[in-house]
């Protein structure tokens, strides 16, 4: 599935207050890397460390890329703590640059798109000790190598797997798989990030509660069914179609049906049982607020409002996939956090 939500250039130039900020907190990278990172921790001790040139480029790169590619996140990004942004920013590069193979693929590709996958998960073996040889002169990849004993090695590699199980022109096969495709993408980001907020410096040095766990599970569980949903024409006009099977099958739906816009009240019902699953998804993440501290929260706030914004425009439009809305940002995107961070909501 493509990245969230990109908003148009036309409406990036609304949002100076944003705009102010990056050009901010851009400076502030290189900055931040070249005090704290002088010599970076790595997790392969044989890795040769880049020189201070290449990280300075590598951190603006990957602050660039959010920022075009994953706006949402990008904008979340700038209302957390100063000192996480750079490993954030990479973080969060990782994965757009893993979305984008998804999102540029085409039907019966080829193996264009695993080779792609294949470089990730060959650069994640070099970083973590698993695989000899230079690590690849690549921005996001050169991020990683400053930040990799951030992260746990397992949900980094989440990303690759799961993108790797959809690269194909086939369906998900049920509603399940849909959900387990969302805790290993968004739930995986989710969790690195809350463990950035914890202020730990090595990635198993404080394990999440167990209330945060389910928090993200069941916030992760809602943004995949509704990315799948937001994402399904966009996909359908380049021949992919991943509607799960099992309630293709019990609407009596066909990819062709929902492309012609055909038996538009089965195709209504189909995506009207999807919203309400994910919207009690969304309400079931955020029973554990008060059981969350407060700085963890942050974590879970780009899918938070982009789980109320999606909703509501299915709700309105009565469950319409062709309703352009779905395809848009939104306004005063970077006031929304600032106002929930100040809250302590998500």
């Amino acid at each position: 599935m493509p990245p969230q939500i990109r908003i148009t250039s036309s409406e990036q130039k609304k949002i100076s207050f944003s705009t102010a900020l990056c050009r901010t907190i851009g400076n502030d990278l290189s900055q931040k890397s070249s005090i704290k990172n002088k010599n970076p921790s790595q997790r392969n001790p044989q890795l040769k460390p880049p020189s201070k040139k290449a990280i300075n480029e590598a951190l603006h790169q990957c602050l660039q890329i959010t920022r075009e590619r994953d706006y949402t996140n990008y904008v979340a990004g700038l209302v957390m703590p100063s000192e996480i942004q750079p490993a954030l920013f990479t973080l969060l590069a990782f994965n757009v640059e893993l979305a984008i193979v998804r999102d540029q693929v085409v039907r019966n590709s080829g193996v264009s798109g695993i080779y792609r996958l294949q470089f990730w998960k060959d650069a994640l073996d070099v970083l973590y000790g698993q695989a000899k040889g230079p690590l690849p002169r690549q921005p996001v990849a050169i991020a990683l190598s400053l930040f990799g004993h951030h992260f746990d090695e397992h949900l980094l590699r989440n990303l690759i797997t799961a993108r790797q199980r959809t690269l194909g022109d086939r369906p998900f096969e049920s509603l399940n798989d849909v959900k387990k495709y969302g805790i290993e993408t968004t739930g995986s980001v989710t969790q690195l990030i809350m463990h950035l907020l914890s202020g730990s410096h090595d990635a198993n040095e404080i394990p999440l509660s167990e209330e945060a766990i389910q928090a993200v599970e069941s916030m992760s569980h809602a943004i995949s069914i509704i990315t799948l949903i937001r994402s399904t024409m966009p996909l359908l006009s380049r021949g992919i179609f991943l509607l799960p099977n099992d309630l293709m099958e019990k609407y009596q739906l066909n990819a062709d049906d929902i492309l012609g816009n055909k038996k538009q009240n089965a195709i209504r019902d189909l995506v009207k049982e999807l919203t309400n699953i994910a919207e009690e998804e969304l309400l079931k993440s955020r029973q554990y607020r008060k059981s969350i501290k407060p700085n963890l929260r942050l974590a879970l706030m780009a899918s938070g409002v982009t789980l109320d914004h999606l909703v509501k425009t299915l709700h309105e439009s009565n469950y319409n996939l062709l309703n352009t809305r779905l395809q848009r940002g939104y306004d005063l995107l970077a006031w929304r956090f600032w106002w929930r961070k100040f809250l302590g909501h998500y």
